[in-house]
């Protein structure tokens, strides 16, 4: 696992947010990436492989929101927060999203 996956599991798990077991992240499910003032909402199979290619192709530090099982929530947020849509699964982090994304 890259550096940045574990430093963003330890953060989980000293708020207590998450199983943060490696098994845990692992399993298709849903996922809230901010990098700035944009958030990204897509799903994946393998969160830490996934962050890790994220962070390759990124100049910014990114920090994981959120991560949920339930993979259905990616279309749902995506229809729901249309309007904040920057490009493809990126989105502006606005007060409305962060509201969304702290209930799930």
């Amino acid at each position: 696992m890259d550096k940045l996956a574990d430093e963003l599991i330890a953060e989980e798990d000293k708020r207590n947010r998450y199983d943060t077991t490696s098994k845990y992240f692992f399993g298709t499910g849903t996922y809230f990436i901010k990098c700035g003032d944009f958030v990204k909402i897509g799903r994946t199979y393998n969160l830490p492989g996934r962050l890790q290619t994220m962070r390759t192709a990124n100049p910014l530090d990114l920090k994981l929101l959120k991560f949920t099982h339930f993979k259905d929530i990616e279309r749902a947020a995506h229809k729901k927060f249309n309007h904040l849509k920057h490009r493809d699964e990126w989105y502006h982090l606005t007060p409305e999203l962060e509201a969304y994304i702290s209930t799930l």
